[in-house]
């Protein structure tokens, strides 16, 4: 494999499995609490921590696109209105809000498409 995605993939999956670990030791401790471990191991598998390790990455890549469109859409707000010196301030300004409206769709349309994809209605 190549080291370039050997990256990306470990960038990605290290912080969807500590936040699995996290999930599975919350509820490791809830069950163990309750004396109910045998219900623990019947709903641990394969598929459910696939499951797990995908809502987790999905969980990261949102919350990571969510800080990045954050500190963009606060951008026309921080550049002051009165700048007279700029060379078509208005339409630099405009195509800055367009291009930003349109980005906030392409994740909406990432989870629409992912949930569609992946039928969780089905046992």
């Amino acid at each position: 494999m190549n080291q370039k995605w050997k990256t990306l993939l470990i960038s990605v999956l290290t912080p969807s499995g500590i936040i699995s670990g996290i999930a599975l030791t919350v509820l490791w401790g809830y069950f163990s609490r309750l004396d109910r471990l045998d219900v623990f191991f019947e709903v641990l598998s394969i598929k459910s921590l696939f499951a797990l390790v995908c809502c987790a990455a999905v969980f990261s890549l949102a919350i990571l696109l969510f800080i990045f469109f954050i500190i963009s859409i606060f951008m026309p707000i921080i550049i002051p209105q009165d700048i007279n010196n700029l060379p078509t301030y208005n339409k630099i300004q405009n195509n800055f809000l367009s291009i930003l409206m349109l980005s906030g769709l392409f994740p909406m349309a990432f989870i629409y498409v992912f949930y569609y994809a992946f039928d969780f209605s089905r046992p």
